[in-house]
């Protein structure tokens, strides 16, 4: 049985930090601070954008490429180009499946 606590926490965190993360965790990417962890942080920013990617897509990348800083428009506009719109069709079974699902633009380079 599941905690029924968990259903609150988790709408709090899907509509209070979620965006927050991802946008953490993409300025972590492009601007390279945490190279070694690339993977993990992209497998993780593809986990989270999957919990609603219409949302992702129309809301948030939009928001986060007009406020991005560090970042000229060319950069900003190869970013966007280089999300492409995916959405689940099953879990992974493995972490190659997942790093190519999460990196198949490449290596996050701007």
């Amino acid at each position: 049985m599941s905690d029924p606590r968990a259903r609150p926490l988790q709408r709090i965190f899907k509509e209070v930090m979620l965006a927050q993360f991802l946008s953490v965790l993409i300025q972590v990417l492009v601007h390279k601070s945490h190279d070694l962890l690339q993977e993990e942080i992209g497998v993780a920013v593809y986990n989270m954008a999957a919990v609603d990617f219409d949302a992702f897509y129309a809301n948030f990348l939009p928001h986060l490429l007009t406020t991005c800083e560090g970042l000229d428009d060319n950069q900003k506009a190869v970013l966007a180009a280089n999300f492409k719109l995916e959405k689940v069709r099953g879990f992974a079974s493995n972490n190659q499946t997942k790093r190519e699902a999460t990196c198949r633009h490449g290596s996050w380079k701007v």
